[in-house]
């Protein structure tokens, strides 16, 4: 292979995994000494932890040097020793791995302050990406943008900070270099500092850009000795000290940073000005409210999380015509106000109403109180994602959708556990829905639909359902009366639609006719069977049916039953994880399962089941 001119050598390489390059090398003591000149671009970004140091790794060091930029330490032990982590950064060091851009340290105690510290001075002089995640430590961030002159990005994921006993010294220190400030544009700091760290820390970073504080995780664990801290109450400080900031997410305004799917890159410019701000209102119109007046020419994505009526007065004067994205959780406010707000939100393309829906019927006569919902959604004419908490009654009056005829994504919890279940599948409450899902698909280009909490879709529903040719993304709670043979034909109908991903709930089995009918899908990807929350029955799905899926599909790419299951052949089950993987891997040449699972299930007197239950099944098509 070596005796092809070295450019085509490359690119053939260049599609090798790390894995295809340490098997190449043992093959002979050429390819062993020549592999590592040709796959530097393979070993750019490199992953080690504690077994790395088991034995000796020769052809892996062999491929490692100052080609490698981006370096993960992670630790698999529950008791994650310091030792090892030194003896990794010394082994990156004995490998010349010197131009390391981006380093993540994951699950260590890092205490040792003055040792650690010399290793990574060591280790990365050009480091600009850094990240601590699930790590206990008691180095000062202020320490880490000493050593780190270049850093750009540092973040602290689900960290615990125990300060050492000079941490006073250190703050000290930091006050008395304020002039020497870093190159810091993007903070994440989701563990718990005092104020006057923190402070310290923005005083060190006047060019920043974008700041993340605490999520609720970390705040609830409370495992740090340091008092209470908040982002949120230094406003003032934070725009002050850095009067470039464009992204903000303040504390506890996000469950985890696992469910934070913002990127502040998308919202970054060269030009001034806060263009996202997600914060909880509770802590403070006045202070909160001066940097949203200040900043609502610039602003792109709004996020306010419990509030109360006092905001009303704001809304009604907030302009903010670049505003492409809204939310507004748990929310009391008056909907005069709120519809007089989005009158000033021309761009506005998604919308999220997450609230208390009594509270926006607000001094609503009850036979008018879905009005205002409709009147806010007249408001949003160019709308393209919409989604709502509500109780089920905004299905009376889907004229309000009317308008929406941009409206690409629309997710409904419907909260219906007020409603007792015979009152759900009654016919005028299945004519309801039916009337509803009709004037969405005479009046939108609807793409994705999601509906929890309802199962009240009958076969009429479906069939509605079924006549949006633009439907890519399907997520409903089926009626548990619906028939095999509706079930089947609404699956047929899909055919005509661009259908990617489909779920369904409350499905009490699936047939050969329905899963045959599931292959014929011609875009479907995935497809998935999940729990209801008002049902814990079985799921009865055929074996022939579900080899004749994936032998048949040509696109669906994973399957997933995310239910307790009975896969039955001849009126038999099989009821084993080793008989489902035996079934597919035998059967069926390109899938395979990564996750099965079987367990005992508890009986209860109301509820009796088989011994054994199959759950979390899921099949995926191997890349070939």
């Amino acid at each position: 292979m070596f005796t092809l001119p070295s450019d085509i050598v490359i690119e053939i390489v260049s599609y090798f995994s790390q894995q295809d390059c340490l098997t190449c090398m043992a093959v002979c003591r050429n390819w062993y000494e020549t592999i590592p000149q040709y796959t530097q671009s393979v070993w750019k970004e490199v992953i080690l932890d504690e077994r790395y140091l088991s034995r000796t790794h020769h052809r892996r060091e062999r491929c490692l040097g100052d080609h490698v930029e981006s370096v993960i330490i992670r630790s698999t032990e529950e008791q994650a020793r310091q030792a090892h982590l030194y003896m990794l950064i010394q082994l990156l060091l004995d490998c010349g791995c010197s131009g390391i851009r981006s380093l993540e340290l994951i699950c260590w105690n890092m205490n040792d302050e003055d040792k650690l510290l010399g290793l990574l001075r060591q280790l990365a002089p050009k480091l600009t990406h850094l990240k601590l995640a699930k790590a206990h430590f008691s180095i000062s961030p202020l320490s880490l943008f000493d050593i780190y002159p270049e850093l750009t990005h540092f973040t602290c994921h689900e960290c615990n900070f125990f300060p050492s006993n000079d941490y006073g010294h250190i703050l000290r220190s930091s006050e008395s270099t304020v002039d020497r400030p870093t190159k810091i544009t993007h903070l994440l700091l989701d563990v718990r500092m005092d104020k006057k760290h923190i402070k310290c820390i923005l005083k060190k970073c006047p060019n920043l850009r974008s700041l993340i504080g605490v999520s609720e995780a970390t705040m609830s664990r409370r495992l740090s000795r340091l008092p209470d801290s908040s982002i949120s109450n230094e406003l003032d400080s934070i725009f002050s000290l850095c009067p470039r900031i464009g992204f903000l997410a303040t504390d506890s305004c996000y469950t985890s940073i696992h469910w934070f799917k913002d990127n502040p890159d998308d919202y970054l410019s060269d030009q001034a000005g806060l263009r996202y701000f997600r914060i909880i209102g509770c802590y403070g119109l006045d202070q909160i409210g001066r940097h949203l007046t200040k900043n609502q020419v610039t602003l792109e994505a709004l996020s306010i999380i419990r509030f109360d009526l006092q905001w009303s007065a704001m809304f009604v004067s907030l302009q903010m015509p670049n505003l492409r994205t809204l939310s507004l959780i748990n929310h009391r406010c008056s909907p005069g106000s709120l519809i007089a707000m989005l009158n000033r939100c021309p761009a506005l393309e998604k919308l999220d109403l997450q609230h208390r829906l009594q509270s926006l019927h607000w001094n609503i006569p009850t036979n008018q109180r879905q009005l205002p919902l409709f009147m806010v959604l007249e408001q949003c004419p160019v709308l393209e994602q919409l989604v709502i908490a509500a109780r089920d009654e905004f299905l009376m009056l889907p004229n309000g959708f009317m308008g929406l005829r941009q409206l690409k994504s629309l997710e409904a919890d419907v909260n219906s556990w007020s409603m007792h279940m015979r009152d759900q599948h009654t016919p005028e409450r299945k004519a309801v829905v039916a009337q509803f899902f009709k004037h969405l698909a005479d009046n939108s280009k609807l793409e994705k639909i999601k509906f929890s909490n309802i199962s009240t879709l009958g076969y009429e529903t479906l069939r509605t359902v079924a006549t949006m040719p633009t439907l890519r993304i399907i997520d409903v709670h089926l009626d548990p009366y619906l028939a095999d043979n509706e079930l089947e034909e609404f699956i047929r109908m899909l055919q005509e639609t661009a259908i990617e991903s489909l779920t369904l709930r409350n499905a009490r089995q699936f047939t050969f006719s329905v899963l045959n009918s599931l292959s014929e899908l011609p875009r479907l990807a995935q497809f998935s069977s999940q729990w209801a929350w008002n049902d814990s029955v079985d799921t009865m799905v055929s074996k022939e049916g579900l080899l004749q899926m994936l032998r048949n599909s040509q696109s669906l790419a994973v399957l997933s039953f995310s239910i307790p299951i009975i896969i039955v052949e001849n009126d038999k089950s099989i009821l084993t994880r080793d008989q489902v993987v035996e079934l597919v891997h035998e059967q069926t040449s390109q899938y395979d399962i990564p996750s099965v699972t079987s367990r005992w299930d508890i009986q209860t007197s109301n509820y009796i089941s088989l011994d054994r239950e199959l759950y979390n099944v899921t099949i995926h098509r191997i890349n070939t």
